[in-house]
Order: structure tokens, then C-alpha cells, then sequence
């Protein structure tokens, strides 16, 4: 499949992956051939890109680190604290928890989880989205370092909460290419009023509220609010800061330019080991699928295949089905082979 903008698309076009709102709603299903009425409303609603499956290649079902129903409740889940935040309401802590068992428990169902494609998300409901995703990337990376489930449940609040404390800052600030000074200075704030607001929710111990106050501490001082060094900075906060970047650098939806998953990794490598910690950006690269399910790849036989299955102990060798020839050529006879097994033959690129 490939992520294209919405710009480009024409209708016709079928749909890889399912497009929701941030109250759960289906938009628009996979397989779903595009007409420009759809198109017309995905650019209405601030969707930048969207998965389609190209011409005469077979829609593949990708798998998710967790359900298409457990994300989407815990947007909704998302979305309703920051409104109750902004009404000054009580959050209901109960209901908040229950969701992070939720996901930790999909989680826990396979050790082997991998990341294949990041979700669709909208300007206007980015944050409910990142959050969520954050909490799933840090749990994941948590699994490496045997946390026990009191230890996944602070780590998944604190990751899901981050930042609510962006709910007191004026919107425009999260969207602009760049701040000035005292913009930047008003930003750096979020942290403050997260730490603030999730101390005063029952039942959340203070670790959690930490990892919103110190997610953009750097190990070398540098971060804010309070420029902490490596050993101030609370664990849980050092693994989740490599979730909240990862996820920021591959997201449509704020100011940055969306880069490849391969792309950014490379960015969290270059800053392991003195702005991030480098044993959770390791931790974080088993879990990102160099070549997700689903996509496109040229063998060094000058084959075209498409991905089917990656196993995360091999990232680099999945089972692939090869369409075509290197003529370009479509075979027929559609053969499967696992790239593990397969001396000589390995991927050489990967298609956009």
C-alpha cells in the first residue's frame, strides 16, 4: 500500500486502511473505492494523507499493536478528558485507567508486536491521536525492560496524559512551522500545567504525572522546563520522550514535516545516548517494521513483491509474494517466500 496526500488523490482510487473520526466513526472503509465527494470531505476535514492500495495489488489486512476498537475508544477517552479539562470538570480517573489496562492487556497478548503503518489523524484531532499512539509506542518499548503491570499501568497514564497540559495553551501555538521567544516560552508551559493537572486525578500515582512534566527533559540538559540532566529524569519520562518524538516526526496532523519511519529512526539514533536515551530508541527500532505488510518492495533479483508477513526477531527478511518479473512483467503464478530462507535474495528497496 502507499500514504498519499490527500491533494493527489483520484477518485476510483480503493482504500488500504479505514478511516475514523476522533468520536469512533467510520469515515471512509478499507477496500472502499474513492469518489470525489470523500475526497472533498477528507480535505474538509484536515486529512492530510490517507493508505491506498495501488492498481491490480491485493488488499492485505495489517496488523495493529492494538485493535482498530481499543484505539479508537481510547481517543474518545482522550478527547473527553481534554473537554472536561477545558470545562474544568471532573476526570472520570476510573474510566482512564480501565483504558490503559485495555491496552496494555491487547499488548501483552503477543510479545512480538510491530508497528506497520501510523494511524490518519486530522489537524484538528491530532493530539487525541498522538496520545494514543505514544502510550501504544511506549508500552511496546516497556515490554523490552520487564516492567511488571504496575509498573505498564503509571507508564501508560503518564504516556496517555502527556499532553493534556497542552488543553491551557492558545491552539495556534501547536500549529505554527515556528515560534518566537516568548511563544516558545509560553509552550514550554504545557508541561507545567499537565504535571499540575494530573497530580489532582484519583487513583494516578505521581510517577505518572512526571512523565508529563519531564517528556521534553534531554539527558544532556538541554529540554525543559527545568533543563534536568540523565539522572534527574525520571525513567519512565526517558522512555516516553522516545515515543512522543518517533511519533511526532511520523504523524501528519502539526507543524513538522512527516518524515518515513526509516527517516526518523535514523533522527532518534543520531540523538541516542546524550539528548535521548539510547537504550529505548534501540528498544523502539524492534518495533518498527522496516518493510510494513503490505507494502511494496523490489528484490535484488529486480522482482516486484509485496510484503505479507515480518517476524520481529528479522525485520529485514519478511515473507513476501512476488508480483512481477523484473521486466515488470505480472506472474501468474504468484510465488511466497519467506526471505529468511531464501539464501542470495533479499529486499533491495523499498517503494514508495
Amino acid at each position: 500500500m502507499q500514504r498519499i496526500l490527500v491533494e493527489n488523490l483520484t477518485p476510483g482510487q480503493k482504500v488500504a486502511r479505514t478511516i475514523y473520526n476522533s468520536e469512533g466513526n467510520v469515515l471512509i472503509s478499507a477496500g472502499m473505492k474513492l469518489e470525489k465527494s470523500y475526497i472533498n470531505r477528507l480535505q474538509s476535514l484536515g486529512i492530510e494523507s490517507i493508505y491506498i492500495v495501488p492498481a491490480e495489488i491485493p488488499l492485505v489486512d495489517v496488523p495493529d499493536p492494538i485493535s482498530d476498537e481499543t484505539r479508537m475508544e481510547a481517543v474518545k477517552t482522550v478527547r473527553e478528558i481534554i473537554k472536561k479539562i477545558k470545562g474544568e470538570a471532573a476526570i472520570n480517573s476510573k474510566k482512564v485507567q480501565n483504558m490503559v489496562s485495555d491496552i496494555i492487556d491487547e499488548i501483552l497478548l503477543d510479545e512480538n508486536k510491530i508497528v506497520h503503518l501510523n494511524d490518519i489523524r486530522s489537524y484538528s484531532d491530532y493530539i487525541f491521536h498522538h496520545s494514543v499512539n505514544v502510550a501504544v509506542l511506549s508500552l511496546l518499548i516497556a515490554m523490552d525492560f520487564s516492567y511488571n503491570r504496575e509498573e505498564l499501568r503509571k507508564l501508560g497514564l503518564g504516556a496517555l496524559l502527556h499532553d493534556v497540559g497542552m488543553t491551557f495553551l492558545d491552539q495556534e501555538l501547536g500549529e505554527k512551522d515556528k515560534l518566537s521567544r516568548e511563544e516558545h516560552s509560553s509552550f514550554k508551559e504545557h508541561t507545567v500545567y499537565g504535571y499540575q493537572t494530573i497530580k489532582e486525578i484519583p487513583g494516578v500515582h505521581i510517577i505518572s504525572a512526571h512523565v508529563a512534566y519531564q517528556h521534553h527533559e534531554k539527558l544532556d540538559g538541554t529540554g525543559y522546563p527545568r533543563g534536568l540532566k540523565k539522572e534527574d529524569i525520571v525513567e519512565p519520562a526517558q522512555l516516553v520522550a522516545v515515543a512522543n518524538v518517533y511519533d511526532a516526526l511520523t504523524s501528519d496532523g502539526n507543524a513538522l514535516e512527516r518524515l518515513k519511519p526509516q527517516q526518523a529512526l535514523k533522527i532518534l539514533t543520531a540523538l541516542g545516548g546524550h539528548k535521548l536515551s539510547f537504550k529505548y530508541v534501540e528498544a523502539l527500532t524492534k518495533h518498527i517494521a522496516k518493510y510494513p505488510v503490505g507494502s511494496l518492495v523490489i528484490l535484488n533479483s529486480g522482482e516486484t513483491a509485496l510484503v505479507l508477513e515480518v517476524d520481529k526477531e528479522n525485520l529485514s527478511s519478511p515473507v513476501v509474494k512476488v508480483l512481477k518479473d523484473k521486466a515488470g512483467n505480472r506472474l501468474a503464478g504468484q510465488e511466497l517466500i519467506d526471505l529468511r530462507e531464501s539464501e542470495g535474495l533479499y529486499i533491495k528497496e523499498l517503494l514508495d
